[in-house]
């Protein structure tokens, strides 16, 4: 039998990292062609000019330390915008919010209604700090109708919309950079020069230089922060290595590496750089998580199945409690466990929530969770620690929640109550 134990609504608003998706409505006496200045309409119309919709890399905190994430974006005459994420764990589930552009001291775009892939950068936490110093607000610098420059207004950040193809939408734009997420590896070897990839997750890599002088040596380190394309990773700025310049790569998939296309030496001269990625010591292919585990945890152990999704890089795990869930894949070392919906209980709607057992918080924001990680490279020896997948802010994601909403759409307002309570032990998988 089930129960329902409700949470205090206090704690639960405290702490959630998503809100609901206000609705739309057209509040202004006029309509918005007679309130836009020719700048602003030179915005609007260059926005409305790709129907298909625009992919978007977005760096939050001036400093850049969290590198950048991609979102896909659609915008409507009618004032809607319709996003999806690089932190998705369906980049189908998409959210729809209203925009506007207005003048200040210059063109701005606003994400004006709460969207939670947006916003989720630029949420206050409980003490009402800003954790990942974000932006939803973007002044217009330039662009045409193939890519926009926005400067994002607090922290300055360049923000690049470009424009997506006929024969693609924001879902499939973001499921292709999830392919290039896929490809993640722990360190890039670069004509001998080694390269870290952010242990956290971020998108942002780690150049370590060896200084030698007379009698001693030192090293120094460049952060250096990226975001995902269509077909590779495009540098914030471009990075100097040796003499050489780069900022743009592409993916070759059948050499697994990251090559140049737009490197130059320093004389100016075009050339090739190629980044080869080395993978984690305990990397397993996509198939061989595939079977059956014994998940041991606070509230019992229950035996689960990993079945192929059909995407490639989920698996569809059945089952806690009654219910069925998705866990990601990554050539990483771990496999990924994030905040989700899973299905109704009568009348109300269940979702995974990551739970800070500790603190007593939780989140339904789809980007925190938990990663897997298995700690050996043999398909027959599979054991699984958990640990926070590190984007949380100041809480720690160490168990989850089945939780109880009264609408599909997770917030503080639909909240009713945590369904179990369920602080993992161990999953190991059955021989």
């Amino acid at each position: 039998m089930k129960k329902i134990f409700l949470i205090s609504a206090a704690a639960v608003m405290a702490l959630s990292t998503v809100s609901c998706v206000n609705e739309i409505e057209d509040v202004f006496p006029v309509s918005s062609s007679e309130r836009l200045s020719q700048k602003e309409r030179e915005c609007l119309d260059l926005l409305l000019s790709s129907p298909q919709g625009w992919l978007i890399q977005y760096y939050p905190a001036s400093t850049r330390e969290f590198g950048g994430c991609t979102f896909a974006a659609v915008f409507n005459d009618d004032g809607s915008v319709t996003v999806t994420s690089e932190q998705a764990a369906d980049a189908s589930v998409t959210v729809t919010s209203h925009y506007s552009i207005n003048t200040s001291s210059s063109v701005v775009l606003t994400f004006d209604t709460y969207n939670s892939y947006i916003h989720a950068w630029s949420d206050p936490d409980i003490y009402g700090q800003n954790y990942f110093d974000g932006d939803f607000e973007f002044a217009f610098e330039s662009g045409d109708r193939h890519q926009l420059i926005f400067r994002a207004v607090k922290t300055g950040n360049r923000t690049v919309f470009t424009a997506l193809d006929d024969n693609m939408d924001i879902v499939s734009a973001i499921e292709q950079v999830q392919d290039m997420k896929n490809q993640y590896f722990i360190s890039y070897d670069v004509y001998g020069e080694i390269i870290e990839a952010n242990s956290s997750g971020y998108n942002c890599l780690t150049y370590h230089q060896l200084h030698t002088g007379e009698g001693s040596s030192y090293y120094s380190y460049q952060e250096i922060p990226f975001a995902y394309s269509l077909d590779g990773i495009t540098l914030y700025e471009p990075f100097e290595l040796n003499g050489m310049s780069v900022q743009n790569f592409v993916w070759n998939a059948e050499t697994e590496t990251y090559v140049s296309s737009d490197a130059v030496d320093r004389y100016g001269n075009p050339l090739t750089i190629e980044a080869k990625g080395q993978r984690h010591p305990y990397f397993i292919p996509y198939e061989g998580y595939l079977g059956t585990y014994t998940f041991s945890t606070s509230a019992g152990t229950y035996e689960l199945e990993f079945a192929p999704s059909g995407d490639g890089s989920t698996y569809t795990v059945s089952e806690i409690e009654g219910f069925s869930f998705t866990v990601g894949w990554t050539p990483s070392g771990y496999l990924t466990l994030n905040a989700q919906y899973v299905g109704t209980y009568g009348q109300y709607y269940i979702w995974i929530c990551p739970w800070d057992s500790n603190s007593g918080y939780l989140t339904w924001s789809t980007s925190v969770g938990l990663n897997l990680v298995n700690e050996s490279n043999d398909p027959d020896n599979i054991s699984f620690t958990f640990e926070d997948n590190g984007v949380w802010g100041t809480y720690t994601a160490n168990a989850i929640l089945l939780y109880v909403f009264t609408s599909q759409t997770a917030s503080s307002g639909t909240a009713a109550g945590s369904l179990a309570q369920i602080v993992p032990h161990s999953l190991v998988k059955n021989n």
